[in-house]
């Protein structure tokens, strides 16, 4: 079965692209497509990015917390952060 992923932003190391249809089969992304393949199950990811698997875009400390604003230690340990 192929999986059509709808409505992200896409960040391909280069630029954001919006609008586009990811298809996934047999786990990879096989194509690129301008409209959602009519045997595919939809995943809507409206408001999410969507980034390659080398590509690490966490930019906050965890939970909520952005790393710059002196997380206490007691927060760390709530959140598991290290």
């Amino acid at each position: 079965m192929r999986t059509a992923i709808v409505n992200g932003k896409v960040f391909t190391g280069e630029k954001v692209i919006d609008n586009v249809i990811i298809v996934i089969e047999n786990g990879r992304v096989c194509a690129i497509e301008d409209s959602i393949p009519g045997d595919a199950r939809v995943i809507n990811l409206e408001g999410w990015n969507i980034a390659p698997g080398f590509i690490d875009i966490q930019i906050n400390g965890g939970s909520k917390h952005y790393f710059f604003k002196g997380i206490s230690l007691v927060t760390h340990l709530y959140n598991a952060m290290t």
